[in-house]
């Protein structure tokens, strides 16, 4: 056995053995799942958020296994002690990081060193792709709420309002408004949950329509919101006990129309999908609801991944490409608000060649005194990852990333032959009708062709050598939205975002003693904040500005890259993402 391999062994068996102790400790105990859930909760109140998400990771640890041992129950009169749960929990948290590093490194043997020294591990990160990717998704959270789209959910404050009120007393104007304002931050989260799948879908998955789940959902994440909220105004316990028949009760209140079999149904498949944030114990029919750790978590695509493990093949024929189109769609119809964009959709090439893939997404955009900007993406709308095993999907010889970089170079190769360039010059005078190319570009046209991977989590993590930027879709979203519709601004942001990530992060090491050892890991700490700034291009007359100024100065890329008073063009000079097109033939 090698040295990695021996040390990633010690690692797995000692976090077991002490992981068994702390569950068969903790199910000795009145209501562990409710006091570590607490502790979770209790550091979010705090406001040290990234303790908080910490803590949660190992409450899903330590929770699967207590719900695992029939022995648990609420009834013992030993009460858990808060200290012992905080050091419980962390120790959770550091399985969680550590476990994901032996995964990553068995895929990638060179991305991690194993070193041990008498009792001593080592544990150094070689790929800097890992901690890019768990930076970014940070970074995008950040993103997403700080939006200026989030201008369309203006909802009041319900912590204040429901300050000093009764719980659910609809009497009071101030807990109307409060309910008011969580219907409106529901839709705010649904618009950056993984929802591609309309909510008024009739498709049926696991017994149930997918309408009738987001309507259960939703009554759940009222009920969440409002806990939430509420408990942080009047400074309670967070935690609540539900039996099964009281939460099932509250749903059907709402969807009288939804049978009580469906609906226990559906909860217990949120229950399974809540990454321990909404806990069943079933030995007593009681659910046990984390609202701040519940309102953070993706239910829908932890519940769409769900469906996929138990009934692969019907997600894959009535599910899966529904989801695929949804990310497409929703890039196109981003860079459809500025005016210089047309996207096309799944473009076919397999009239020119049948082992040809199809475009998934090409956005043309209208540049003046230049030509023509594309980009050709490849979009792969996958669930997003939760641990190493759904990262790792992206690599190895099948792996959709891997297949992604496969596919966009081969159609950027066909579109640099001639064939390729008659099809480009086509979709260009098809799409932008409105522009008479002859007397905008007397010289013939440029077209700068970028390659782009658009997904729905990935930055390239495990693809540190890519030349292709890969960037997910809700931050490409974002870069769009403030980019008023300037291409330059969008290249920047998307060919230097590795970097704009990169400083973004504080590598630091983590230290945990476990059965024995002293582990020693790299990790990471998030040092800024990335910013978008609002851009001006369109909206303050720039691009109209620029046209004129070409059509009166007569001045063009083209024309610019042929030497004075010679009429042979001297295309070499161009770089290789350019590509001039003499538009007289067509």
């Amino acid at each position: 056995m090698s040295e990695s391999n021996s040390v990633r062994k010690i690692i797995e068996n000692v976090f077991e053995s002490e992981l068994k102790e702390i569950s068969d400790r903790l199910i000795q105990t009145s209501d562990p799942l409710l006091c570590l859930s607490e502790t979770v909760e209790l550091a979010y109140k705090s406001g040290n958020f990234p303790l908080g998400e910490l803590l949660r990771c190992g409450n899903e640890i330590i929770s699967e296994r207590l719900l695992n041992n029939p022995q648990i129950n609420s009834n013992s009169e030993d009460k858990p002690d808060y200290k012992s749960l905080l050091s419980d929990l962390l120790l959770g948290a550091n399985y969680w990081g550590i476990r994901d590093k032996v995964y990553y490194s068995y895929a990638n043997q060179g991305s991690i060193i194993w070193n041990k020294t008498d009792n001593n591990i080592n544990i150094e990160l070689r790929d800097d792709s890992i901690f890019r990717q768990l930076v970014s998704q940070r970074q995008t959270f950040t993103l997403n709420s700080a939006s200026p789209k989030n201008k369309n959910y203006s909802f009041a404050n319900a912590v204040e309002l429901l300050k000093n009120t009764r719980a659910f007393d609809f009497t009071d104007q101030n807990v109307i408004d409060a309910a008011e304002s969580i219907e409106k931050e529901i839709e705010w989260k649904m618009s950056y949950f993984f929802s591609y799948v309309p909510e008024d879908s009739s498709i049926e998955i696991r017994g149930y329509l997918y309408s009738e789940f987001i309507s259960v959902y939703r009554v759940i994440m009222f009920y969440a919101l409002y806990e939430r909220h509420y408990s942080m105004a009047n400074d309670i316990s967070s935690v609540i006990t539900y039996t099964e028949a009281e939460i099932g009760s509250a749903v059907q209140d709402q969807h009288p129309n939804i049978s009580i079999g469906k609906i226990n149904k559906i909860i217990s498949d949120i229950s399974l999908s809540s990454r321990s944030t909404l806990t069943f114990l079933k030995n007593e029919s009681k659910y046990y609801l984390s609202p701040i750790s519940f309102t953070l978590v993706d239910i829908i695509s932890n519940f769409l991944r769900l469906h996929a493990q138990n009934q692969p093949d019907d997600f894959s024929s009535n599910i899966a490409h529904i989801i695929g189109n949804g990310l497409v769609f929703k890039i196109k119809k981003t860079f459809e608000q500025h005016k210089n964009y047309r996207v096309l959709c799944d473009v076919k090439l397999n009239k020119f060649d049948y082992t040809l893939p199809d475009i998934d997404l090409l956005a043309m955009s209208y540049e003046p005194s230049l030509g023509f900007h594309l980009f050709i993406g490849e979009v792969k709308n996958n669930l997003p990852a939760v641990w190493a095993k759904d990262y790792l999907k992206a690599s190895s010889k099948n792996g959709y990333i891997t297949k992604a970089i496969s596919q966009v170079n081969i159609i950027n190769e066909f579109l640099n032959t001639e064939q390729g360039e008659v099809y480009l010059l086509n979709l260009i005078k098809s799409n932008f009708k409105d522009l008479d190319l002859k007397v905008l570009f007397p010289h013939g046209i440029c077209v700068i062709k970028d390659k782009l991977i658009i997904t729905s989590q990935s930055v390239g993590m495990f693809f540190p050598e890519a030349d292709i930027p890969i960037i997910d879709g809700a931050t490409l979203g974002h870069i769009i939205d403030a980019s008023d519709g300037d291409t330059n601004y969008i290249q920047f942001h998307v060919n230097k975002y590795n970097e704009i990530i990169d400083d973004c992060i504080e590598k630091c090491k983590e230290k945990v003693s476990v059965g024995g050892y002293n582990i020693q890991y790299d990790a990471v700490k998030i040092a800024n904040f990335m910013k978008l700034a609002e851009h001006a291009y369109i909206s303050d007359g720039t691009y109209e500005k620029l046209e004129q100024e070409s059509l009166e100065s007569g001045y063009t890329m083209a024309g610019s890259i042929r030497h004075k008073g010679d009429e042979i063009f001297h295309i070499d000079q161009l770089p290789k993402n350019f590509k001039w097109i003499n538009i007289d033939p067509y």
